[in-house]
């Protein structure tokens, strides 16, 4: 009868479908490179239980992640697997290391892997993050649940004032540029493409890395008739579409010039 599984609709109640296509784009502007954290507890595959059980105790990170000489990882260990070795520690074989505790069937994400999905296959499996390997399977790093909802939540957040401001805004279809200023010191404003930008997708023109500005709402130009999307990796911004773009003062006036 319900739609989605008890994760998903834990964050249905707080106003968030990440099954739907708006979410979906949002989170396509994240990557898992920029987001994910370098900084993990990690350990060797011998590490004794006695060990691990302190590790984690003095630990704020969610995983324990067991690697070998090389870094390539092995599995994770959670507070979740402890407490129930714990409970049978009259039973367990003496001599446990890291390496025979850990989960090894655990799913990993890249560089690449689009964050949208890692989002969607953590809240399937109640994980608190995932591990990023490189090519070669290297542990290099994590990416955090609570950093993308949080990065989620502050770009809806821009989307949502963007769309409001956007219904003051009288578009036409000259190419005369409106300025908002919406918070001190920042604005939005809504441009003719740039031709810097012109035949990429917000995904390719890396915007939001090179200029400092965050490209909100792209406004297709569909024959004289205009239609404001959040943009998707694969939509290009082409001749006679318009963009909201929105960022501190003096990073819009940069990109500004350009229209």
């Amino acid at each position: 009868w319900l739609d989605g599984s008890i994760y998903t609709l834990k964050l249905k109640r707080r106003g968030v479908d990440i099954q739907m296509g708006a979410d979906s784009n949002i989170l396509d502007k994240l990557q898992v490179a920029k987001i994910k954290q370098q900084m993990v507890d990690k350990t060797s595959a011998d590490l004794q239980l006695n060990d691990v059980i302190e590790r984690l105790t003095a630990s704020t990170q969610p995983y324990l992640y067991v690697v070998d000489q090389n870094e390539h990882l092995l599995g994770l260990i959670s507070q979740g697997i402890v407490s129930r070795l714990l409970n049978e520690v009259d039973e367990l074989p003496e001599g446990l290391k890291a390496l025979d505790i850990c989960n090894t069937h655990i799913p990993v994400v890249t560089d690449k892997t689009p964050v949208h999905e890692a989002f969607a296959l953590m809240m399937e499996l109640d994980m608190y993050a995932l591990p990023v390997t490189d090519t070669e399977g290297r542990l290099d790093g994590q990416v955090l649940r609570s950093r993308i909802f949080s990065e989620y939540q502050d770009m809806l957040i821009q989307t949502q004032m963007a769309g409001h401001v956007a219904a003051k805004i009288k578009y036409g279809h000259s190419s005369v540029q409106e300025r908002s200023e919406v918070l001190p010191g920042f604005q939005i404003a809504r441009i003719e493409v740039p031709s810097q930008f012109l035949n990429q997708t917000v995904y390719s023109a890396n915007v939001r890395e090179i200029y400092g500005v965050e490209i909100l709402i792209v406004r297709k130009n569909r024959g004289g008739d205009f239609t404001d999307s959040i943009p998707s990796k694969s939509m290009k911004m082409t001749r006679g579409d318009q963009i909201l773009i929105f960022g501190e003062s003096e990073k819009i006036d940069a990109v500004c010039q350009f229209s």
